[in-house]
């Protein structure tokens, strides 16, 4: 079944909220699939349409700083040495029998 306008705009509205509540508990955001009305949002929707909207941009904000800052995180861990263990998968073929 399709939403109407005003049910759509309330199940954004929500997980937008939710989004920004895991990101500040710092659990992982997940978004629902919403399904989209059809048609154009009439005249009388448009008011909270704008709301929403605003509301989805600082969400937005809010997961590009926390993207940003688990990038930091993960650019600042030690990383191990390469290692060459001598497998090379260009001539894995001749040393190894396969055959017997």
């Amino acid at each position: 079944m399709t939403p109407s306008w005003t049910d759509y705009l309330d199940s954004v509205e929500a997980a937008a909220l939710d989004v920004r509540t895991c990101l500040l508990e710092g659990r992982a955001p997940q978004m629902p699939a919403l399904s989209l009305p059809d048609g154009p949002p009439p005249a009388s929707v448009l008011p909270r349409r704008e709301a929403v909207a605003e509301l989805l941009a600082q969400v937005t904000e809010l997961l590009g700083t926390h993207r940003d800052d688990v990038a930091d995180k993960l650019s600042a861990l030690p990383r191990q040495q390469n290692r060459g263990t001598g497998y090379d998968m260009v001539h894995a073929g001749e040393k190894l029998d396969v055959m017997s």
